[in-house]
């Protein structure tokens, strides 16, 4: 039974061999189809593997490369940023040296005295140091960027100088140039313009040394030296003229004394000659005796005052401490001028006299009487220039004191015709004299000079051009009660 039982099952699990046998081949070429198919998909997926796999290698290689170029680049980038913060330090600190160098080379230039003023082709201001703002009273701010010539007039007549440097490329110099400043006291400058060239683009250089004190020294050794021969000169001559001046004044003087009829032993000697004492008087007046002795008398007067102004040439200096109050002074040397102002032909009733006294306290050491004696020789010069026709009706004459530091000042000043360079070259020269003959002898000034300079340590100052008067300066020392005593 049991037999059966499997022969029947395996007969129900085989499959009938007609349906088999009918089906078989769709069967395998589904089969076949089938494994055909997955095996083109293997295929396709394994193509597409490879692919993948080619494509992601060949893209970690270009990332990798990429990342390898940007690492270069990266690291290329870096070193040339270095080298850009090194350069931009570099530049940096070229720069701040540039600028220390800078300030260094302004500081000297502004601590230099000389005044440095550099200018452009077009003659325009590029460089203005701290002299030339304290000289000009200008700025740097208000200089720079402008033309020279509008900026002061210490520069009107320097534009042919600055054009010959800039056009010849040769340095040019002036020595001793004056310039007035707004007092009208004169300055004196030794310029020269040194041509240079920036950026290809030409200037010049001014340097204005100013050398007044230079000059009032050299003036004042020149004047000394003049002092010193004609102190030897005076010393000789005054013994040879005034012994003979003597007997001709005395001579004189007792000829008038033996001529005047009041004298009764003069008309005794006429009567015992039996002379008639007034017809001689007649002839006498007739013929204008008296008046020539009394011409001879006044001229050898004069001489004798010749004599003695050059006697103060060979005194040896002497100091004086006393206190003197100048305006006192000047009130008495005004009050002798406006007495004798009669002797001047078109200047009487017309001049005008102003006076501006300033200095407080007006307290100098020195002596009043030698004082007076120049400040009289200063108006006398001063009116004796003014005393023409076409001047008198505009005569003016002006008397100032002012403060000047621990000195004081005079300012004595006319508005007359002034003076040429030539005569303030020989002004103070003993025997020049622009007068005619017999009206001045030429010392006047000098014995001035000789006495401010060597009695009171003082100086005189003149500043005149042709057309514009004259203006006399003299400087004194104050009187200081805390350390000059009297005597």
């Amino acid at each position: 039974m049991a037999s059966s039982i499997g022969t029947v099952s395996a007969a129900l699990a085989a499959p009938p061999v007609v349906d088999f046998l009918g089906r078989t081949p769709w069967l395998w070429i589904g089969l076949i189809v089938l494994m055909l198919l997955q095996m083109a998909f293997i295929l396709g997926l394994q193509r597409s593997r490879l692919r993948f796999r080619k494509a992601k290698k060949a893209l970690d290689e270009s990332h990798h490369l990429l990342e390898q170029r940007v690492e270069e680049r990266t690291e290329r980038l870096t070193r040339i940023n270095d080298e850009l913060h090194r350069e931009v330090r570099h530049r940096e600190a070229t720069e701040s040296q540039l600028l220390e160098i800078q300030a260094f080379n302004d500081a000297i230039l502004d601590a230099l005295p000389t005044l440095l003023v550099g200018v452009d082709q077009s003659l325009c201001v590029t460089h203005w140091n701290r002299a030339a703002e304290t000289t000009t009273g200008v700025s740097a701010d208000q200089a720079l960027g402008k033309p020279l010539l509008l900026l002061h007039p210490y520069f009107w007549d320097l534009e042919s100088m600055v054009r010959e440097t800039l056009s010849g490329q040769k340095m040019r110099s002036l020595e001793r140039v004056k310039v007035a400043r707004d007092d009208d006291s004169p300055l004196y400058f030794d310029i020269a313009a040194y041509p240079f060239h920036l950026d290809h683009q030409p200037g010049v250089v001014l340097r204005m040394e100013d050398v007044t004190l230079k000059v009032r020294f050299e003036n004042t050794l020149v004047q000394s030296e003049k002092m010193l021969s004609m102190g030897e000169l005076a010393a000789g001559l005054a013994h040879e003229i005034n012994n003979p001046m003597a007997s001709i004044l005395q001579g004189v003087q007792n000829v008038q004394r033996r001529l005047d009829p009041e004298l009764p032993k003069n008309r005794d000697a006429a009567r015992s000659v039996g002379l008639d004492f007034q017809q001689l008087q007649g002839y006498l007046d007739k013929r204008h005796i008296p008046t020539l002795l009394t011409g001879i008398r006044e001229t050898g007067e004069r001489a004798s005052m010749v004599v003695a102004n050059m006697l103060e040439f060979a005194r040896p200096p002497k100091r004086h401490s006393d206190p003197v109050p100048i305006h006192q002074v000047l009130n008495h040397t005004l009050e002798l001028v406006e007495a004798s102002i009669h002797q001047y032909s078109y200047l009487n009733r017309i001049l005008d006299i102003v006076t501006d006294f300033q200095a407080e306290p007006d307290m100098v050491k020195g002596n009043a009487s030698e004082l007076q004696q120049v400040f009289l020789n200063l108006i006398r010069n001063a009116l004796q220039a003014m005393d023409r026709p076409e001047q008198a009706p505009l005569a003016r004459l002006t008397v100032e004191t002012r403060q000047y530091n621990n000195h004081l000042q005079v300012i004595i000043e006319d508005n007359g015709p002034g003076m040429d360079e030539r005569v303030l070259h020989h002004l103070f020269e003993p025997f020049f004299t622009t007068k005619e003959v017999g009206v001045g002898t030429g010392l006047g000034l000098s014995v001035s000079y000789f006495i401010i300079s060597k009695h009171h340590g003082g100086q005189i100052d003149v500043d005149s051009r042709p057309g514009r008067g004259s203006r006399f300066i003299v400087t004194l020392n104050a009187w200081d009660p805390s350390t000059d005593a009297p005597g």
